[in-house]
């Protein structure tokens, strides 16, 4: 890297530019990160003088590894995870890429020499995993493995396997590893995956490039090769690996927007004007009506979400450089800028939806209820919603009798469908006008479901006010009642290539990944087959979870996953504790 800039500097030598500090600064920042090696490397040897001699040995390999790496590229596997870690801290990158691939020509040689094996393997990664955690970054830490387009498979593939057996030791909520699997792929690592599952563990989660990279293809406007580069990183949107930015700055509650559509303009909840003057809902005199009502109060915030992510990116661009980030994006060392000053390839933008499941029941609800059936006025539902549904239990017993999304029941599924491609295509579309190369939805959820839903009232899918909405685009709890094959069914009906990210968290019981896990491999593979992205498991007894909300003092360890994130289950608030809990067991 420091011949690299050395020669673009060279090359705008006696001119007094932008690229010329750029270059001067990327070298600061090498020379830098060297410093800090050396740094570390005195706290090593300090430490060798404190410690025992049975830890002098690993010590001085971790000096000599800082030694070697301050001046030089990594030699062996050591180095190169110890430079992997130090660059992420340096840099403030949350994220880890595709670990098994980038690291594999370490492991190799060292395995080949006799330098490694697979415990000295899983040791360095041990380490490495509980360095993850200090960082406390749960919505982050994606390492990735597996997947198509890897330049080292073969070697990957082995160290894949060794970086999930870490996992299953470790077992804590970071870091968030990540399978891509595809058709074609190593079995033994997919069966690894399910083993490491079974014993409680909320990873590896699970990929599929077979409709992934297709889906990136479309959505990024790139080619195969480039889209077999698009990894999830975060709560699971998409990039594309070292050459594009998008993460999530907006957040748009899908369900509250229509609660204001029927309210005329007006949040119910706090009496203040809350949308455009085209939100007269409960004056239309068609479902269609009140559905185009509901779409034009959501394009105006959406758009306004657009044009704050592109300020942010301008703000940031004027403000700082950040010239680690900057050093290994593919382009800004060749264009001489910096990362959200010009410098990175494609500058997109992502908005996160919640409350998509309720919104679509809700609406399904009314269309029934009011429109088909007459069995009310949409002024009389609107009553009943602001009563929260008291003294109206005949009507909320209605509004749940609805069919709902997640059961493969043609018109929930269908209204779902109609609800996530409208504003997927609604929120693509924003992208030419806020200036940014693409501006793109994700449905990956974190625990803003349930706190979102702290703030939105009664909805007509049976929901009571101020309690969690839906996780992803799952359904709500409680309501996918026809089976787990129902369920991947009605998700996979869900298109993937609109969007840049949407998480399927399901609840499996251990048994599912013991005593059934034959019949549960071929319903995951089955589900990969017929188009689903993506699925995130938490494997516990419900028991399990309702004894440690009693007593958690007794269940300090039990990971679940909340959206994006896992997190321990007794560290969880209390309402994000019910709301996993209600959720179906399979």
């Amino acid at each position: 890297l420091k011949k690299i800039v050395g020669d673009k500097l060279e090359s705008v030598s006696g001119k007094d530019n932008q690229a010329t500090r750029f270059y001067l600064g990327l070298t600061g920042a090498l020379d830098h990160l060297s410093r800090l090696c050396l740094f570390y490397a005195e706290r090593a040897g300090e430490m060798i003088d404190a410690s025992t001699p049975a830890n002098d040995g690993y010590l001085s390999d971790v000096r000599n590894a800082l030694l070697n790496i301050s001046e030089a590229a990594p030699s062996s596997f050591l180095e190169a995870v110890q430079l992997t870690h130090l660059y992420a801290l340096i840099s403030g990158s949350n994220n880890y890429g595709r670990m098994d691939d980038y690291l594999a020509p370490f492991y190799a040689r060292d395995t080949r020499s006799g330098e490694l094996d697979d415990e000295k393997t899983i040791l360095i990664l041990s380490s490495l995993w509980e360095r993850i955690n200090e960082r406390k970054i749960i919505w982050d830490g994606r390492v990735i493995i597996g997947g198509r387009g890897r330049k080292h498979r073969e070697d990957a593939d082995e160290l894949a396997l060794l970086i999930m057996e870490t996992t299953r030791r470790v077992q804590d909520v970071l870091p968030q590893l990540t399978l891509r699997c595809f058709e074609g792929m190593e079995q033994t690592l997919f069966d690894k995956a399910l083993e490491v599952l079974g014993t409680g563990n909320t990873y590896p989660m699970l990929y599929n490039d077979d409709v992934n990279i297709p889906a990136a293809m479309k959505v990024f406007m790139v080619d195969e090769q480039t889209a077999k580069d698009c990894i999830p990183f975060g709560c699971g949107e998409y990039v594309i690996y070292h050459r594009s930015f998008g993460t999530p700055s907006g957040v748009v509650n899908l369900l509250k927007n229509l609660e204001v559509v029927l309210h005329k303009g007006i949040d119910p909840l706090t009496g203040r004007h809350a949308g455009t003057n085209q939100s007269q809902g409960s004056e239309t005199g068609s479902f269609e009506n009140l559905y185009k009502a509901w779409s034009r109060n959501l394009e105006h915030y959406i758009y306004l979400l657009a044009l704050q992510e592109k300020f942010e990116y301008d703000f940031a661009g004027k403000t700082s450089p950040f010239l680690f980030l900057s050093l290994l994006f593919d382009s800004c060392i060749d264009k001489g800028k910096a990362i959200f000053d010009g410098g990175v390839d494609h500058l997109g933008g992502t908005l996160e939806t919640y409350g998509n499941t309720n919104t679509a029941d809700s609406l399904l609800a009314i269309k029934k209820l009011v429109f088909e059936e007459k069995r009310l006025t949409l002024a009389e539902l609107v009553d009943v919603l602001d009563a929260n549904f008291e003294g109206y239990e005949k009507i909320r017993k209605d509004c749940l009798d609805v069919p709902k999304y997640g059961n493969d029941e043609d018109q929930a599924d269908a209204m779902m469908k109609r609800v996530h491609e409208d504003v997927c295509v609604m929120t693509m579309k924003m992208s030419e006008k806020a200036g940014l190369d693409s501006y793109l939805v994700v449905n990956i959820n974190n625990n803003a479901n349930t706190i979102l839903g702290r703030f939105t009232s009664a909805s007509a899918d049976g929901r009571l006010s101020k309690t969690s909405m839906a996780n992803g685009n799952t359904p709500s709890p409680g309501m996918d009642k026809n089976g787990a094959t129902a369920l991947l069914n009605s998700l996979v009906k869900m298109r993937s290539d609109i969007h840049a990210g949407a998480s399927q968290n399901i609840k499996f019981s251990k048994e599912m990944l013991n005593r059934y896990l034959p019949m549960t491999k071929a319903l995951i593979q089955t589900y990969f087959k017929q188009g689903g992205a993506q699925l995130m498991l938490t494997v516990v007894g419900k028991e399990d979870l309702e004894k440690a909300i009693q007593n958690p003092e007794n269940y300090p360890n039990l990971l679940v996953r909340v959206g994006g994130f896992s997190a321990r289950f007794v560290e969880l608030e209390k309402d994000v504790q019910l709301e996993i809990l209600q959720r179906t067991l399979y």
